[in-house]
């Protein structure tokens, strides 16, 4: 990835150069999860795509309130001060896609297209599920006074100023 002056180039850049994502869920106490998994981005509906058991806590917590964020960060070696690595973060719902439908295929040849043929093998067994998530707003750092806020349409980004994190109150 290289160095741009145009935030939106930066977002964009960081969203396609990315395969995977790290997954923040939480159960029914409250408790936070972190994890990660591969993904494919829909840009077209602007969803992402994941596989996953359903045997690992952070599907049983998906399935119990769909609650996820979702961040996509730069790597620790490409990254010119490790305290302000490039990343997004997404507020998002996620919800288990059914196998039967249109959208399994959909979401399935994306992740096929991102992955390879191992996905398709994958998603056979009965115990890995086909999840979509659906960011709702988000944040993205670019470096040090670099930070935006990304609107709800997914596409806008406003200049972050001051304190805070983007939390709606």
């Amino acid at each position: 990835m290289t160095d741009t002056l145009d935030p939106l180039v930066e977002y964009k850049n960081l969203l396609s150069f990315h395969k995977s994502s790290i997954l923040s869920t939480v159960d029914r106490d409250g408790d936070p999860l972190s994890s990660y998994a591969p993904h494919a981005l829909d840009n077209e509906n602007f969803h992402f795509y994941i596989s996953i058991s359903g045997m690992a806590a952070h599907t049983k917590n998906i399935e119990e309130n769909g609650k996820v964020s979702l961040m996509i960060i730069q790597d620790e070696s490409a990254a010119s001060k490790l305290f302000a690595r490039k990343r997004v973060i997404f507020h998002c719902h996620a919800e288990v896609v059914n196998k039967a439908s249109e959208e399994f295929i959909k979401g399935q040849d994306l992740m096929i297209q991102a992955h390879g043929d191992f996905i398709k093998g994958m998603l056979e067994m009965p115990d890995f599920r086909l999840i979509k998530i659906s960011p709702k707003r988000g944040n993205l750092v670019l470096d040090f006074g670099k930070a935006y806020q990304i609107a709800e349409d997914l596409q806008t980004l406003k200049h972050r100023s001051g304190g805070g994190h983007g939390r709606k109150n």
